[in-house]
């Protein structure tokens, strides 16, 4: 992940989300809430990463993101480590927090047969190529039957139903349905698929709607479940 600034992924989403899908601009200060990761040992350092945007607006503006997001190189490794750092559960840092099951399981708890966790592309690696298939910004930390389950399924709304219910790999219910065709995740899940799958847009050019259901859906997930300070947190790691 980067680690020099707070806002390389999430207030660049909100910006797209705004100006390129023609909604209020987030420009104005009134707009912007402010969002710290939940560890208080971290800081932001975005400084002047954004000061080369100036008034543009849709193609122009995501042209000059991609830019500004490429330098540096996003990260790209694969390693457990990274998502052993930037998944860390809250006050537990022996644990790591998974997005589907929302469960909190050891970090050494690597997939072995169908437990354990794994590595879940919330752009499916089936979908994409290249750098995008391991930058660390749309990639969680997450059990493997829940993963599984999901596939390459876009989301979308599921009805939630005692049949469409997923389960985890300990036969726990989690919040999450499908129906093979869309993938329904929990609640704070939802916007951290839809600001991932912006990203994956703006720096790759892969579409909204390989991913979602529709891109109304992926704007209003984005806006009922803000930036969490769990996001500011694995942004910063």
């Amino acid at each position: 992940m980067k680690k020099r600034n707070i806002f390389t992924k999430f207030s660049l989403t909100a910006i797209l989300l705004s100006a390129l899908f023609a909604f209020s601009s987030v420009r104005a200060s009134s707009n912007i809430v402010r969002t710290e990761a939940w560890s208080g040992t971290q800081t932001s350092t975005e400084g002047t990463y954004y000061s080369t945007v100036g008034s543009e607006t849709g193609t122009a503006l995501l042209n000059k993101l991609n830019t500004i997001t490429g330098n540096p190189t996003p990260q790209t490794s694969y390693d457990w480590y990274r998502y052993e750092a930037a998944d860390e559960a809250e006050n537990d840092s022996n644990k790591v927090l998974l997005i589907y099951s929302r469960q909190k399981v050891l970090k050494t708890a690597h997939v072995s047969g169908s437990t354990g966790w794994n590595r879940e592309h919330t752009y499916p690696d089936s979908k994409i190529s290249g750098a995008a298939k391991s930058d660390n910004h749309h990639i969680f930390a997450d059990d493997n039957r829940t993963n599984s389950t999901r596939g390459n399924m876009p989301f979308g709304v599921v009805a939630q139903t005692s049949t469409n219910r997923v389960k985890d790999g300990y036969g726990n219910l989690t919040d999450c349905y499908k129906d093979g065709t869309y993938f329904y995740p929990n609640e704070p899940a939802r916007g951290e698929v839809a600001r991932a799958t912006m990203y994956v847009n703006m720096r790759y050019g892969y579409s909204v709607t390989g991913n979602f259901q529709s891109i109304a859906l992926m704007l209003e997930w984005h806006l009922q479940n803000p930036v969490s300070n769990r996001e500011i947190y694995r942004n910063n790691t």
